[in-house]
């Protein structure tokens, strides 16, 4: 039976109707569908023409002829409109409701594995930032006015980020959260909520538009529609309430530790070679045009007591070398390697006394950072708690004059 364009357009407003309709379109036809539905502008034909590789134009010209026979979508000029019913419709079916309590599939699977790699990486950038000495930029611009993730706050917080480096993913996302909320109790709340989304599904937020821009800038979730306030959780989210602790795994990070104590590390991102320089003296550096470095150096008792300052324990960071280590070492880190790290560990906890003086009070965290970086330059500092703003400073012949 074929309908008349006043009949498919009568059938537009009601939800239903619609929703059964684009239930009959394959994935690609849906896609693009919403792709104009949720588009702030009609996008030109060349716009569109962009959406897709080459190797897909002809399967998106099938797609906008079929769109164009139902009468969702027409050429206006060199624009392409969608049916305004249609796009309301829509837009209030996928968006509208609470929590979790209208939740929609929304993406095609090819949209969701590009957005699942966004989210990881922007994940991986923040550990990035973490074990660098880099200035971290902040979150993006358009969810900069609600954000809790300052780069003040990064800065401050950057220390107790690197105690979890090393550990399970979950522990280095709860270390990022707690120091990020601002209400507890109602924050708690929500992520806990969050362990019922389904992968694919998109949800509104509601009165959590601070929360949801840190947890987008940790990829924790997309932001599927800007100014809608719209998401879906990604894969990553699985690891906050996993009750078996899990590592997220580098597809290309590999470790090789022999009884030397000469390790090597084959990769392909810039932060595994980060992590790497944390407790190996790297010595080479080799790149490949493909992208690909092998990094070579030895463990020493220094560079392995730079990491337990930090609060890295020799547990975690004999699990992590393990975790990655290459398939040729099938039992992780030699046994005189592991041992020999736990007994630096044991060498850093013995006490020091160290005579010093106390400094508190500063008039800003600015004149905090300022005092403690310029003990540091001349070699006095002993100890700097970013968290009360306390400095102690080596005493020299004259301090107290």
């Amino acid at each position: 039976m074929r309908y008349t364009k006043e009949k498919l357009e009568s059938f537009f407003a009601s939800t239903d109707v619609l929703i059964a309709i684009f239930r009959r379109l394959d994935a690609h036809e849906q896609e693009v569908l919403l792709r104009f539905v949720f588009e702030e502008a009609p996008p030109s034909i060349g716009a569109v023409q962009e959406w897709y590789v080459k190797e897909k134009a002809e399967r998106l010209q099938r797609s906008l002829l079929c769109l164009k026979s139902l009468h969702m979508i027409r050429g206006e000029g060199r624009k392409i409109v969608v049916h305004p019913m249609l796009r309301v419709t829509l837009k209030k079916y996928f968006l509208d409701g609470e929590i979790f309590g209208a939740g929609r599939h929304f993406y095609s699977a090819s949209t969701q594995v590009a957005d699942e790699k966004g989210c990881a990486g922007r994940w991986d950038r923040i550990r990035l930032f973490v074990c660098t000495e880099n200035q971290y930029p902040g979150i993006s611009r358009r969810h900069s006015k609600s954000a809790a993730m300052t780069r003040e706050t990064f800065q401050r917080c950057r220390q107790k980020f690197q105690r979890e480096l090393l550990s399970e993913t979950g522990g280095q996302l709860w270390a990022f959260l707690f120091e990020l909320f601002r209400d507890p109790v109602a924050d708690l709340s929500f992520l806990f909520s969050l362990e019922t989304a389904e992968p694919g599904v998109v949800y509104r937020e509601n009165g959590h538009i601070g929360l949801l821009s840190v947890l987008h800038e940790l990829g924790l979730v997309e932001i599927v529609v800007e100014g809608e306030r719209s998401f879906f959780v990604s894969s990553l989210a699985e690891h906050l309430f996993s009750r078996r602790p899990q590592r997220l795994k580098s597809s290309s990070c590999e470790m090789i530790v022999e009884t030397n104590f000469r390790a090597y590390l084959y990769t392909e991102t810039e932060l595994d070679v980060s992590i790497f320089r944390f407790f190996v003296s790297v010595e080479d550096v080799y790149s490949f045009d493909d992208g690909r470095v092998i990094s070579s150096g030895v463990i020493t008792e220094e560079s392995v007591q730079t990491i337990f300052r930090r609060g890295v324990t020799a547990d975690q960071l004999v699990g992590f070398i393990g975790f990655n280590a290459h398939w040729t070492q099938s039992g992780g880190l030699p046994d005189n390697v592991a041992m020999q790290i736990r007994l630096w560990e044991k060498e850093n906890r013995r006490i020091v006394f160290t005579e010093g003086l106390l400094y508190r009070g500063f008039s800003s965290f600015a004149e905090f950072e300022r005092q403690a970086a310029s003990a540091k330059k001349n070699k006095v500092l002993l100890y700097s708690g970013s968290e009360k703003e306390v400095l102690v400073v080596r005493r020299r012949l004259g301090a107290d004059k």
